[in-house]
């Protein structure tokens, strides 16, 4: 009678604890927040490193205001207003776009679509320009032009060979003295021909540098959280983040820089 209860009973309990104990797969890691969401029933705003759960009830401050989070198990989501869920989280999968430059610029054509809308780079970065028309040398080269303290300033490239370097130091200086950043992110590049003396335009876009503590923050959320997948596939999460939040990222730019801060090859 006993073990015939007790059958009966282990069904009871097993279904009990699926409703007492929280799945792992329903919890969410924030690794970046834009703007103020606030957990309802504690008024608290989202923080980096929050854990919550996927029909936790939130407050957006604006409907611009949007975070990122992670499910070790799910993959990476947006967490906004906009989303059309019948879900309190708003939770929308995140955009797997790890698209990268392949190889060196041969077309003007190349050069504007490179160097278009939001642009990513970490510290520093080089560009092979293979084309003909934009040798760099003493008397011809690229320069950016942006704003800083509402005065336009134009900042020569350097170069090695036919690599153009983008150098976070090497720009934000103004009168030789380092600056924090531009009046904004908009810049414009153009091609100097001196011989000619004349000024080609490239392209306006935005500069990106993110700020590197940060993005070390928000890179070690992604990490710990994909402690199964291989490095190749990290890497590809990883310039997903940075393009869906920063801007175009260059493989040959964050690779290195994985490896330098979390011994990923």
């Amino acid at each position: 009678m006993k073990k015939f209860t007790l059958f009966l009973i282990l069904p009871v309990l097993v279904a009990l604890a699926a409703f007492t104990f929280p799945r792992k797969d329903d919890n969410y890691k924030v690794i970046k927040v834009n703007g103020q969401i606030v957990v309802t029933a504690t008024g608290k705003p989202l923080a980096q490193g929050d854990i919550f759960k996927e029909n936790t009830p939130l407050d957006f401050g604006s409907p611009e205001a949007k975070a990122t989070v992670i499910n070790a198990e799910k993959g990476r989501f947006i967490l906004t207003s906009q989303a059309k869920s019948s879900k309190a989280s708003n939770l929308i999968p995140a955009i797997n776009n790890i698209a990268s430059r392949g190889g060196a610029v041969l077309t003007i054509i190349d050069l504007q679509n490179l160097f278009a809308g939001n642009f990513c780079v970490i510290e520093k970065m080089k560009v092979k320009i293979a084309a003909p028309d934009y040798k760099m040398n003493a008397d011809n080269f690229f320069y950016l032009q942006y704003k800083y303290k509402g005065e336009a300033i134009n900042k020569p490239m350097s170069y090695t060979g036919d690599s153009l370097v983008i150098d976070k130091v090497e720009l934000y200086k103004v009168d030789g003295k380092p600056i924090t950043a531009p009046d904004d992110t908009q810049v414009t590049l153009f091609f100097r021909d001196n011989v000619k003396k004349t000024a080609k335009t490239i392209s306006t876009f935005n500069l990106i540098f993110p700020n590197e503590n940060e993005l070390r923050e928000e890179i070690k959320i992604i990490i710990n959280e994909l402690k199964t997948k291989n490095a190749s596939q990290k890497t590809d999460e990883v310039l997903s983040y940075l393009n869906e939040f920063y801007g175009k990222a260059d493989r040959d730019n964050v690779q290195p820089w994985l490896q330098k801060n979390f011994a990923i090859k």
